[in-house]
């Protein structure tokens, strides 16, 4: 075919384009910029996109063949991932997907199954992830308990973990669940959300590398037993949750790390779990705390305090019965006391 004829087949289509190009001049706007303006779209990372809807990438993927071959060409696009419960088998293809397209991009992902029971789908979902687990950045993993042995791996990257088991695993070691250690190639890891399933029982963490955990749903004995093997901590919320268990709370070695405590209450918890739990530590170190007042008395708060010779700087009480002036007068030293009445 002779050099015109080549001319007079694709003029057409660079007319088509140059028209395209002048009614929509975001067209003309180097891939650079627009694979900025579609980090700019979703939410900001470490939050993870959901797999479908407006707000994950593929929406942008519909725009146009332009758009979607920036963004099939971002790898940033697809690193931060969100399943939850409901999730199907063309789900975790896009998962799969999604995973590829990220590249060697560090991941936050969101595997939320915690009210899921019966279900193979959860444990797919965390194979296809553990292959990637060397990326694990931010995580949060809730699956059934049966599938937790499947995390195993080299995570060198892995700095925030939200963990747990899903509802209905059990309440304590056995044949059948014997105790997990997890996550211990994960030297970067110190900032652990433990979820309202967690079982100290069940789980070895990397305890000692910690520095910040929340445990919103604990008995008074695991947070102790935390404590006593969490020695780096410098923050810990615990909302402490009901037990007829009669085990005695064991007993804190002086904890000379932790700088910030919440002591709260969970699932109708008594507040005698929580003045037990005081009872049994020492923290020397300790500038912030809130408590709650009916379980934890003025009196007892004078005691630990003069036990744990803190330079205690804020303190909190919540359904607080007593007057502010009367812990003013009690506790002169402490630089801002907040009160909550009941």
């Amino acid at each position: 075919m002779r050099s015109n004829d080549l001319a007079s087949k694709f003029q057409p289509l660079s007319l088509e384009l140059e028209r395209h190009t002048q009614a929509y001049p975001v067209l003309s706007l180097p891939n650079e910029i627009v694979s900025e303006i579609f980090l700019n779209f979703l939410p900001t990372y470490p939050n993870c996109a959901p797999l479908l809807g407006l707000h994950s990438p593929l929406a942008l993927c519909r725009i146009c063949r332009q758009f979607r071959a920036v963004a099939f060409s971002t790898p940033k696009l697809w690193r931060a991932i969100k399943i939850d419960m409901g999730a199907t088998k063309y789900e975790l293809e896009l998962f799969q997907t999604w995973l590829a397209r990220s590249g060697d991009c560090p991941l936050s992902l969101s595997l939320d199954f915690e009210l899921l029971e019966g279900d193979s789908f959860p444990k797919h979902y965390l194979q296809a992830a553990v292959l990637h687990c060397k990326r694990w950045e931010h995580v949060k993993i809730c699956m059934p308990f049966e599938y937790l042995d499947v995390i195993q791996g080299e995570m060198p990257l892995l700095r925030n973990l939200t963990f747990g088991p899903a509802a209905g695993a059990p309440a304590s070691p056995s044949e059948t669940f014997p105790m997990l250690e997890l996550f211990d190639h994960a030297p970067q890891l110190e900032n652990v959300i433990l979820t309202r399933y967690f079982f100290k029982s069940l789980f070895r963490l990397p305890w000692l590398q910690l520095t910040h955990i929340d445990g919103p749903c604990l008995y008074a004995r695991e947070c102790a037993e935390i404590l006593r093997d969490a020695t780096n901590l410098a923050h810990a919320t615990f909302g402490v949750c009901y037990t007829s268990n009669t085990i005695p709370i064991p007993v804190v070695p002086v904890h000379h790390h932790l700088r910030y405590l919440i002591l709260s209450l969970s699932d109708g918890s008594d507040y005698v779990h929580l003045r037990e739990l005081l009872d049994n530590l020492t923290l020397p170190a300790l500038c912030a705390l809130q408590v709650y007042e009916p379980g934890i008395t003025l009196d007892i708060l004078k005691e630990f305090i003069s036990r744990s010779r803190c330079n205690l700087e804020n303190l909190r009480v919540e359904d607080s019965e007593e007057e502010e002036m009367t812990y003013r007068a009690a506790l002169p030293f402490i630089r801002d006391i907040t009160l909550n009445p009941w």
